[in-house]
């Protein structure tokens, strides 16, 4: 047989192209891995980001799904078993220790949970070097050497039943209906990580201990390292801590379950009275791929084309006067049990359930038909390589967390990890090369007419009028059998630009230093003050924030609404003569953003970009002071959206106690009503855009912080452009008092609503006081002292609440105050018993503070502060806080002289003056007085 040559050469071709992506991607050689005899992996990466830090993982391939059927829910008990006694840290003494090296429980110690994994994590200061391999202790603690003592196992009992409490709700009760179809009955569906309340209710010791024995082993673990460290030493302490780690004799095969594909097609109506909303999804389900090979890299490249391709059709239509849905959206992502998933989602205007769904789907059709425009691609691709550039940049300052979760990822589910360089050099090479038709044909590989789902949720007061599965079946099919017109491209000019012409620069008129802070101060010809800090916490990046007093204060009550609501609404309309579609245009592989807004005493302006694309942020910001935009057809859009988006808000209860709880906090202030439908029409677009063009026509009063890697000699040209250029009336405006303030003495606000067994409280404790650097420390520290106590006595030893938590908060302006807020949830039954042992645990700290407990709070926020001063975002919050108060910057360095006057003594003091009881509100939320 004679073979045609083109035929060969193609043939040829396509075999060397399949070598070439059958390649294995290579693991990132920064990476040190080994396994030991006995099965356990670890992985090890030195970082200095942040520097004297490092991060340790326990990963377990062990989750709810190995669970016998009497264990339903001991996976997840287990998790809290760990830290609540192991061989050397019996009863809760791992979490006093961790406290006293400044580790929070919560917010650095933390584990969790899923279906497939139980995931332990422990961040560790190494300041005290010993740290580093005592942390590793813990870890093989964790690993296998839990006391799962049966005093400790019934103590945490109750705490486990108030976190299941916590999840109850309207969406829990829909997800135990719906999951089980949408999970095709699998072992996913009848093994939720939270379990079975009859068993957690119920189990013996010995069921948990032999969930334990069964799994926790070293071939179904990971041992992750990840910080300021040197990597054979921590290769060392893992030998050392790890090799004795033995797996059970006659071990259990660990079953890796999936979820099977069927071919069926499903449809499910869930409706429930507090849900507020009818929504319709579908799911078409699809055999989930790892990203190993350089072929999957690829494949997950089109992936992210079509994903950011597909968004931008959604976003465009969700502007047009026409569109019949409140939110739709369309895309690819991960499952459960080895499945991913092409998914729609709609959520339709009241009474347009079909049109929504049909001009929803008809996007979706229109792509697998017509697929996408060059334009389109085009951009996508310059928006993807501007995001790898922008990782490349900031390679030598990611986060240890970020590489740990990247590992983890590597462990449980074999996914590539290459190194950053790698990823930004396959790209550079492949990108181009891509085209319409190989992003198109993603459509025709996940839009399938199988293993489809479509899940319809709804009001129970909307059950009667839903339609039924040959009815919706019957609305996607005429989509599918209907004319679709192709898309067309929304026109902009070659040559567009943001600022046709540039303004008229002004001047900077006086310069100055803070030499010890590395800060530069000017003045501009118009009035605008800027602060300029240099950093290299991030190699390419640069943050600012500009700020000026008036807010809504200076509004009418008749304009509040509109005035309130201004920036929100504008934000969404374009900037000059072009609608946001256009903007959007305009800033294609630009990494760059500016946003304004207006709160009660301030209005200011906020934004970030990379060295290159800073001019094109203050273009932007310039626009936003000078040339916002008004649209008509967009804002009927939003009024008509919001309107239908607040019908069903009071069907959620925790929305009935949050607008309460605001509205009564301000005294039943006019200004803090809830915002609900009737006040919609208080709202108008000439009001709010008048308002907004009153609070930027005046920059003269405007401070303006720069924090980023630039130089100032640099930017100070495009800052006199762009915010020197800015128009100034030098109108000297100043935040009204608006008198607005929490009612005093002892009060009890009680809400009813919600039909499950569950309370939410909030206490609050609040007052004048005089506002300083010491006080707000006190303050601070006082809330630090009572969470921890909160934490032993109402979860440890009543185990009645799973998470208590407490907030502190000062004030300067309008008047100097405090407030000390205490929230949990628990069992209604208990709230009058808990509400009155906050108060109790407050009392007892007027005499007895101790000075471990504040020690702890002291190093913790050290720790805290430590880190948070290498980060862009700390100084420009830190710059701009001082600047609106008017103090002085370089207080930052009296920091420690005011931690030591903190001490259990002063700490005492500051409660038995301002925490005597005589403003204590408790606000309640308790289900209705007919739910037995």
């Amino acid at each position: 047989m004679k073979l045609n040559n083109k035929w060969l050469l193609t043939a040829l071709l396509s075999t060397a192209a399949c070598g070439l992506y059958a390649q294995q991607i290579p693991l990132d050689t920064a990476i040190h891995t080994g396994k030991l005899p006995n099965g356990l992996t670890y992985y090890i990466r030195h970082n200095e980001e942040p520097k004297k830090r490092v991060v340790m993982y326990l990963v377990n391939k062990v989750g709810s799904i190995l669970e016998d059927n009497d264990q339903q829910g001991l996976a997840h008990f287990m998790e809290h078993m760990n830290f609540n006694g192991t061989k050397h840290y019996p009863k809760n003494e791992l979490e006093d220790y961790l406290q006293k090296a400044g580790v929070r429980f919560g917010a650095d110690l933390n584990a969790y949970t899923s279906y497939d994994e139980t995931v332990f994590e422990l961040p560790i200061p190494l300041d005290d070097p010993s740290m580093l391999n005592k942390g590793l202790g813990i870890i093989r603690d964790w690993a296998q050497d839990a006391l799962l003592d049966s005093t400790d196992i019934a103590q945490e009992r109750g705490v486990v039943l108030e976190e299941e409490r916590l999840g109850l709700g309207a969406g829990e009760r829909m997800r135990r209906q719906y999951m089980p179809i949408l999970l095709n009955n699998s072992r996913y569906a009848v093994r939720t990580p939270i379990g079975l309340h009859s068993i957690l209710t119920t189990f013996k010791p010995e069921q948990i201990r032999r969930f334990h024995s069964d799994w926790y082993r070293p071939d179904l673990q990971a041992v992750i390292v990840v910080g300021d460290i040197n990597v054979k030493q921590v290769e060392a302490y893992i030998k050392a801590h790890f090799s004795d780690e033995k797996n059970p004799k006659n071990e259990r095969v660990r079953t890796h379950y999936s979820i099977p594909l069927t071919g069926e097609n499903r449809f499910v109506v869930v409706t429930d009275k507090e849900q507020p909303q009818t929504e319709l999804n579908l799911i078409i389900k699809h055999k989930a791929g790892n990203i190993k090979t350089e072929a999957d890299y690829l494949a997950a490249i089109k992936r992210g084309l079509f994903g950011q391709m597909l968004g931008a059709r959604y976003g465009e239509q969700s502007l047009k006067p026409d569109k019949t849905y409140l939110s739709a959206s369309a895309g690819i992502s991960g499952l459960l049990g080895g499945l991913d998933a092409f998914s729609f989602s709609v959520v339709p205007k009241q009474g347009q359930l079909e049109a929504a769904v049909k001009q929803g789907w008809t996007i979706v059709k229109q792509v697998e038909k017509y697929g996408f425009t060059q334009d389109e691609l085009d951009r996508a691709k310059k928006n993807y390589l501007s995001g790898m550039e922008a990782s490349l940049k900031e390679a030598s300052k990611v986060s240890s967390q970020n590489y740990v979760k990247a590992l983890q990822s590597l462990f449980l589910h074999g996914e590539a990890q290459p190194s950053i360089q790698w990823e930004y050099d396959f790209v550079k090479s492949h990108l181009d090369a891509i085209t319409t038709q190989e992003v198109n044909s993603v459509a025709s590989e996940y839009i399938k007419d199988n293993n489809r789902d479509i899940l319809l949720i709804a009001p129970d007061s909307a059950k009667a009028n839903l339609p039924d599965s040959a009815t919706v079946t019957g609305w996607f099919s005429s989509i599918e059998n209907g004319n679709i017109a192709p898309y067309k491209e929304i026109a902009t000019a070659a040559n567009a630009m943001l600022l046709k012409t540039l303004p008229t620069p002004g001047k900077v008129v006086k310069e100055d230093s803070i030499p010890k802070l590395g800060i530069t101060e000017m003045t501009l010809s118009n009035g605008v003050k800027v602060l300029l800090k240099p950093t290299t916490y991030q190699n390419d990046a640069i943050s600012f924030m500009g700020f000026a007093p008036g807010g809504t204060s200076l509004s009418t009550l008749s304009n509040y609404v509109s005035a309130g609501n201004a920036t929100s609404m504008l934000s969404n309309m374009g900037l000059g003569n072009y609608d946001p579609i256009q903007l959007s245009r305009l800033l294609t592989g630009k990494i760059a953003s500016a946003g304004t807004f207006i709160s009660d005493r301030t209005e200011g302006a906020q934004g970030s970009s990379n060295q290159k694309d800073l001019e094109t942020a203050l273009q932007l910001l310039y626009l936003k002071f000078t040339q916002p935009r008004m649209d008509t057809a967009i804002y009927r859009n939003i009024i008509t959206s919001a309107k239908q988006s607040l019908a069903h808000k009071y069907s959620n209860p925790a929305n009935i106690f949050r607008d309460t709880v605001s509205y009564f906090l301000s005294n039943y202030n006019e200004r803090s009503r809830p915002f609900t439908v009737d006040r919609i029409d208080e709202l108008n677009l000439d009001t709010a855009y008048n308002f907004y063009k009153e609070r930027f026509a005046d920059a003269s009063a405007f401070t303006f912080v720069f924090v980023g890697n630039f130089n100032v000699d640099s930017i100070r040209p495009l800052l006199e452009t762009y915010l020197g250029s800015l128009p100034a009336t030098h109108a000297n405006a100043a935040a009204k008092d608006l008198g607005i303030r929490p009612p005093e003495g002892r009060l009890t606000k009680i809400v009813r609503a919600g039909t499950e067994d569950k309370a939410s409280v909030e206490i609050l404790l609040t007052g004048k006081y005089q506002y300083s650097a010491v006080n707000n420390l006190l303050l601070y520290t006082a809330g630090e002292v009572l969470e921890l106590k909160l934490l032993r006595d109402i979860r440890e030893k009543e185990a009645e609440v799973y998470s208590p938590s407490v907030k502190t908060n000062e004030a300067k302006e309008p008047e100097q105050r405090y407030s000390l807020a205490v929230s949990f949830g628990c069992a209604p039954k208990n709230v009058d018993h808990l509400v009155a042992m906050v108060e109790q645990e407050i009392d007892s700290m007027k005499n007895n503070i101790s000075d471990e407990d504040v020690q702890k709070v002291k190093l913790a926020y050290q720790k805290q502060m430590e880190q948070a001063m290498e980060t862009n975002g700390f100084w420009l919050s830190y710059i701009v806080g001082k600047e609106q108060v008017h103090e002085n910057l370089n207080d930052i360095f009296d920091r420690q002289k005011n931690l030591d006057a903190v001490t259990p003594e002063t700490v005492r003091n500051w409660v038995k003056e301002h925490l005597t009881g005589k403003n204590f509100i408790s606000l309640e939320l308790l289900p209705q007085e007919d739910v037995k």
